[in-house]
């Protein structure tokens, strides 16, 4: 039932990518104008697929998670450096579980793959959570700001760099899971 929707999903996909390059297709303009409207159309497609769109979907997900736990460990009067460092494991655990799944596709179960990819993840979120509490600390102690005006900007950043390291690192497909589980 997963594999269909996944299917119907793909379908959509592709018949909205086709009525974008028809309607890039038919427009009349001069050559040059032609030539930019193709290179964007092509960075688009790049930028904009299936995979950034979910992982941005679920980067929400996740910053939502983070800042609800935030705010009840903050309400319950605990300092904002503990609630800053649970509101970041609850984020951690959610994240995997959608990045595998989801967002970058990861179906392997084997217990070793499955612990490499849930240490390789956890290191690389513990990085941006070491980034994520210094710049807390240096933006609410240091140049006393607000607290979630500070959490709004690491949480920013937590955000890009750990698409390029789940992407890169953690959950970059071989070239027979590509062939496996279908490119794309």
């Amino acid at each position: 039932m997963c594999r269909t929707r996944m299917a119907r999903i793909t379908d959509v996909w592709t018949a909205a990518r086709k009525r974008k390059e028809r309607l890039v297709t038919e427009l009349p303009t001069a050559p040059f104008v032609q030539v930019k409207v193709f290179m964007i159309s092509k960075l688009m497609k790049k930028v904009l697929n299936r995979e950034s769109i979910s992982y941005i979907i679920f980067g929400v997900l996740t910053t939502l998670v983070d800042w609800a736990s935030y705010a009840l460990f903050w309400s319950l009067g605990w300092d904002y450096k503990v609630s800053t460092a649970l509101s970041w494991a609850a984020a951690v655990l959610f994240a995997f579980v959608t990045n595998k799944f989801w967002v970058f596709r990861s179906f392997t179960l084997k217990l070793s793959y499955l612990w490499k990819e849930f240490v390789s993840f956890v290191a690389c979120r513990a990085a941006t959570g070491v980034l994520t509490m210094l710049g807390m600390i240096l933006m609410v102690d240091g140049f006393h700001w607000n607290e979630f005006l500070g959490k709004l900007m690491v949480s920013a950043m937590s955000l890009v760099l750990n698409y390029i390291m789940s992407k890169l690192f953690i959950f970059k497909k071989k070239k027979d899971e590509e062939k496996e589980h279908g490119a794309g």
